[in-house]
């Protein structure tokens, strides 16, 4: 699993480009920019894929072909504008802004970056976290929420805050509960963050300013679970099951879950799943035959298509604006 990969965590900005001036809060244990987000002006691409290609070098390191990938379209060309390449820099997770701006997670230097809708004026946002894992953007409150993956921890744990996007503070809201950090949603209609726990098994929401946690979906119905996605209604909660190669929903007001497409091939990995309200469909990604395959279908799990594209291996999230 992409995910377990074991490497060497180099803390180095990679030639970013900038310097960080420092926001640090000795009780969050973390350090992020104060600056405000450049403002852009919209979304260059309508569909976005992010892949991170792992490559084993003769001396036995890890190297890595990561990057942000733009297109008009689901079915169109892609052009890799943001280049993430490097030595163990893998990429787990990034967001667009409503400017178009991207933010990104990168393991080899334990932080959270920002660049415009280019790829250009990189900066780094958030530093001090062991794996960042996910991340997504709440731009009605102006936040940026954060996992973190504490994998050098004994047991591991996950926990989860949030960067101010005004000022650039850091505020952690889940510190326990959770077996690992995951990918993150956010749901404006309850105005709760839904947390996916991979390695224990579970969904998990907690209000956005924190709290105790709700269990939303378990082990018994979760056994790895991924990128996650809410339909126009917000009623129903989607998440692709890497351990068992299916892609579930759980109706939120009632918690009844239904697996809607499962893959015989066990290294099919289903992940990156996302829902177009344009469109009203679901669309995901799997390995077939070691090539990625973009999938969409019927938020009911009909009228499954794979989609006209090529695409770049490893991918782990697409976003459609």
């Amino acid at each position: 699993m992409r995910y377990l990969v074991s490497m060497v965590l180099v803390f180095c900005l990679m030639g970013c480009g900038t310097s960080i001036r420092d926001n640090w809060d000795e009780n969050e244990g973390v350090r992020s920019a104060k600056e405000g987000i450049q403002q852009t002006t919209t979304p260059k691409y309508g569909f976005y894929v992010g892949a991170s290609i792992s490559t084993t070098l003769a001396n036995g390191e890890q190297t890595y072909e990561s990057g942000i990938y733009g297109s008009s379209k689901a079915d169109g060309a892609l052009t890799k504008f943001l280049d993430l390449d490097g030595k163990d820099r893998l990429i787990d997770s990034f967001a667009v802004d409503a400017q178009g701006n991207i933010y990104w997670t990168d393991r080899s230097v334990h932080g959270i970056f920002v660049a415009d809708r280019n790829g250009n004026n990189r900066r780094l946002l958030l530093s001090g976290l062991d794996i960042p894992f996910g991340i997504v953007l709440d731009e009605e409150h102006g936040r940026l929420y954060w996992s973190n993956w504490l994998q050098s921890q004994s047991p591991q744990k996950g926990e989860v805050g949030y960067i101010s996007l005004s000022d650039g503070k850091a505020v952690r809201i889940v510190t326990e509960g959770l077996q690992s950090g995951g990918h993150l949603l956010i749901d404006t209609v309850r105005n709760r963050l839904y947390i996916a726990d991979l390695m224990g098994g579970k969904i998990l929401s907690v209000a956005l300013d924190g709290g105790a946690l709700q269990t939303v979906v378990d082990i018994n119905h979760a056994s790895a679970p991924e990128q996650m996605a809410l339909d126009a209604t917000g009623k129903s909660l989607f998440w692709a099951d890497i351990a068992e190669d299916k892609i579930a929903k759980v109706d939120l007001e009632t918690l009844v879950v239904q697996d809607l497409d499962t893959f015989n091939d066990a290294f099919a990995n289903p992940e990156a799943l996302t829902y177009d309200k344009k469109t009203n469909k679901l669309y995901f990604v799997t390995m077939e035959n070691g090539q990625s395959v973009l999938w969409r279908m019927n938020p009911d799990g009909s009228n499954k298509e794979s989609v006209n594209t090529t695409l770049p291996k490893a991918i782990f999230k697409i976003i459609l604006r």
